[in-house]
């Protein structure tokens, strides 16, 4: 049997356990772009009033279709303001995220997010790296344990009578 983690564990932790507070951040991020730009898509009409006349259609009138209405007065005056933390080119950030799943899973960052444009599979075989020996690990294992399957099956089929007793399986 096989346990992630922990092997002293009863069920050992699940395979994104090391991760999961980054994958919350990713979320988080993603989620405030998405937030961000659905805002800064927005147009903005500002609405500047001058003197104390009354305006015709009243201080309730509606603007352009789609818009939001600012109204600007000599008393009052909006500005909109932006943090000045050096964000404004997020990929860095948003890979930095990625890089952190990536290695707390030790699989790269192009095969668990489908980014052919870091590296490919084969350059990685090649490079012999531990993720390269874990798939080939895998790979044997898998073939075990298909191995032992078909011997059950072929068994159970001669219980049967379903085969013969003596079958030539190609391999």
């Amino acid at each position: 049997m096989l346990r992630y983690g922990d092997g002293a564990t009863l069920r050992g932790f699940p395979p994104l356990y090391p991760v999961m507070r980054f994958l919350k951040y990713y979320e988080d991020f993603v989620t405030d772009r998405i937030v961000l730009n659905h805002e800064r898509s927005k147009v903005v009409w500002v609405r500047i009033v001058k003197g104390n006349k009354p305006i015709e259609g009243g201080r309730g009138q509606y603007g352009p279709r789609g818009g939001q209405i600012l109204t600007q007065t000599p008393q009052l005056e909006w500005k909109a303001l932006s943090a000045n933390i050096g964000a404004d080119d997020v990929t860095e950030d948003g890979r930095l995220i990625r890089l952190a799943i990536a290695a707390g899973l030790g699989i790269p960052e192009h095969i668990i997010f489908q980014d052919p444009s870091n590296q490919v599979y084969a350059s990685i075989r090649s490079q012999d790296t531990p993720f390269a020996q874990m798939i080939r690990s895998h790979q044997d294992t898998w073939t075990e344990d298909l191995q032992d399957m078909f011997r059950a099956m072929l068994r159970e089929g001669v219980k049967y009578r379903a085969l013969p007793k003596k079958t030539k399986v190609e391999t």
